[in-house]
């Protein structure tokens, strides 16, 4: 009844004009997305209008097409001022949008003052469901590796900090004040929307605004060959303590590379870690594992390789996972969150899932994968055929469900 009550209301979006905001337009899984998905929305007739502080352009490339286009704010206007609001509704008058995609977590008041111009809102979480407490817990404990004068930053400010006003009561507080503010809330697993609903306590009509939408992966580039690779593990991502823990890596590597003396590891990315995670590997004289720095075209690196190994603490979906999928990759991470789990299978279809955050485990079945080469064929067929399903043109009956309901 309600696939019929859609269909009869069924929203024309030829000619739809949508805004996404961004704080930085940069590397980054959601920013990808965000641009993936404009081309996606050019496909249904959609004009998309970016908004942004900062446009890294070497980073971020903006598609060359009318239907896309890009507003910075003026310098000095921060994201969710007023300023920046007055900027979004002026572009918004002159260029007809009607619907704002925020695709961050940034605490805002802007939102009242949008809708009340008739704007359309939908949030659209790029993480797992209140991640800020992972990634705040994280943040504030200690690390041997950094400045003793941080450490004590971490130990008793944020720690003092978390006793006067709880996080997870404000950062509640603050979840139910966006529901009560999007016309829609998208995440990223069917399982999150009951996470939030549970965690927020919302009532039966305010879960009528969460919908399910997975992240997006671009078919592979070329043909692809599944034999006679390189005996090669790959980590991608971001070099951040907080949330990716390529360190993790390092000492499951320490565990088991004697027994496969075949094999390599390469880590991929960039950020604040990369120096400590060079003294680790040099402290441990460990062979065949190395950093690479940024990886422009990660579809030159897993045609070359054979396991994807992520590490991560938190994660809403983890798009190198479906990239390494895509390419015959088989990928192995901790059951962290029920997106991990959804592309991985939580019956380990198509890679591997590792107890949350169990050195041993991770270790054991990282060497069973490396060792059976029929055991990584058949995964990565397996996951070759699974991935299908976020081929950007399956988004496209999906994000027509979202606009039909708002």
């Amino acid at each position: 009844m309600r696939g019929f009550f859609l269909a009869c209301f069924r929203m024309d979006t030829k000619g739809l004009h949508v805004a996404i905001v961004h704080r930085r337009l940069a590397l980054g899984g959601a920013e990808e997305v965000s641009r993936e998905t404009s081309l996606i929305f050019r496909q249904m007739g959609i004009c998309t209008h970016f908004f942004a502080e900062e446009h890294r352009a070497e980073e971020w490339v903006l598609p060359t097409c009318p239907e896309i286009s890009l507003t910075l704010f003026p310098e000095g206007v921060r994201l969710w001022t007023r300023e920046s609001a007055d900027v979004i509704l002026r572009e918004s008058k002159a260029r007809g949008i009607q619907v704002v995609i925020i695709p961050i977590a940034l605490p805002n008041d802007q939102l009242a003052y949008l809708r009340s111009a008739g704007l359309r809102l939908i949030y659209w979480c790029h993480s797992s469901p209140l991640w800020e407490l992972i990634d705040r817990r994280e943040r504030a404990g200690y690390k041997p590796h950094h400045p003793w004068h941080k450490n004590i930053y971490s130990l008793l400010i944020r720690r003092t900090r978390r006793l006067l006003v709880p996080d997870r009561t404000r950062l509640i507080k603050w979840y139910r004040h966006l529901v009560s503010e999007v016309d829609c809330f998208i995440t990223l697993a069917p399982g999150y929307i009951k996470i939030f609903a549970d965690s927020l306590g919302l009532s039966e009509e305010e879960q009528k605004k969460f919908v399910s939408l997975p992240n997006m992966v671009c078919p592979p580039k070329g043909e692809l060959t599944l034999l006679g690779r390189p005996k090669k593990i790959i980590f991608m991502g971001r070099l951040s303590y907080a949330d990716k823990r390529a360190d993790r890596l390092i000492y499951i590597w320490e565990q088991i590379h004697r027994e496969l003396p075949e094999w390599s590891v390469e880590i991929y990315g960039q950020g604040k870690e990369e120096k400590y995670l060079r003294a680790l590997i040099e402290d441990k004289q460990l062979p065949r594992i190395s950093l690479r720095g940024y990886a422009p075209d990660p579809s030159l690196i897993y045609p070359q390789s054979s396991v994807l190994a992520m590490t991560s603490t938190y994660e809403g979906w983890g798009l190198v996972l479906t990239e390494a999928q895509s390419y015959g990759v088989v990928p192995i991470a901790f059951g962290c969150s029920d997106g991990v789990k959804e592309i991985i299978g939580t019956g380990e279809q198509y890679g591997r899932l590792v107890t949350p955050f169990d050195l041993d485990e991770y270790a054991t079945k990282l060497r069973e994968l490396c060792l059976r080469e029929e055991l990584r064929q058949s995964l990565a067929e397996a996951s070759m055929r699974r991935v299908e399903e976020y081929f950007p043109e399956r988004n496209i009956p999906r994000w027509q469900g979202i606009f039909d309901q708002l």
